[in-house]
């Protein structure tokens, strides 16, 4: 059913549906072993694909992982953070001034929260961050990329790309977590995934049934007002 036809059977608009969609996405980070269904995996990307880009180019690339393949790229992606093995296609933000900062750190805590960890639990807390690269066990992910020659700006285009398709998975009744994470070891995805070099891996996608069981799909975050992210020149 489209937004229109909702707005003329149910009386509510193509906007409040926008915003449910929008305030209803949370990262998250536990799933069920469902697969999702290639056709709907498609459809999805082709919705994000209607993203805008810079002279529509449209330089976002999807690698669709799962099965075997998958779970050696667990396997790699989690012995290279062990070995601290980092060689990102992107340089990493090593140091966050403020506010930004405080604002990650809160986060941090908000998820430590979630997942019933105390500061002094190091093993509890090496285990969160080790989740991510075992994709939160999510059954499916995704690896986007974008060309090296269009970067940075490319990154701005898949920004809005990333943003469409995980609305189109609240949409579906699906959860995702979008994941810089994964990207810091490139030579262990390319070890499993035929990601040529001129392509810039960017970020990950773990996606999936949310499984509301997990503590951590408890996590949440807030967000500053619009106060302090709009400035207004027009005397």
């Amino acid at each position: 059913m489209s937004v229109f036809e909702c707005e003329r059977v149910h009386g509510v608009g193509p906007g409040e549906i926008l915003s449910r969609l929008i305030s209803s996405r949370y990262s998250v980070r536990g799933f069920k072993e469902n697969l999702v269904e290639r056709a709907t995996v498609e459809r999805l990307v082709h919705q994000a694909s209607q993203a805008p880009s810079w002279c529509n180019t449209q330089p976002w690339q999807v690698y669709y992982i799962a099965g075997d393949t998958l779970e050696k790229l667990r396997v790699s992606l989690l012995q290279a953070a062990r070995d601290r093995d980092s060689d990102p296609d992107i340089p990493f933000t090593r140091e966050y001034p403020q506010p930004y900062f405080a604002r990650k750190k809160e986060a941090d805590s908000e998820l430590m929260r979630a997942r019933n960890i105390a500061n002094t639990d190091y093993r509890g807390i090496v285990e969160g961050i080790y989740a991510n690269w075992r994709f939160f066990g999510a059954p499916q992910a995704l690896v986007l990329t974008v060309p090296h020659a269009l970067l940075p700006y490319a990154l701005l285009d898949l920004g809005c790309f990333l943003q469409n398709l995980l609305l189109g998975m609240v949409a579906e009744g699906l959860g995702a977590c979008p994941q810089a994470s994964i990207a810091e070891y490139p030579q262990a995805i390319r070890r499993h995934v035929d990601i040529p070099t001129g392509q810039a891996i960017a970020c990950g996608v773990s996606f999936g049934v949310p499984d509301n069981a997990v503590p951590a799909n408890r996590c949440r975050t807030q967000r500053i007002p619009v106060s302090s992210v709009i400035t207004y020149r027009d005397e």
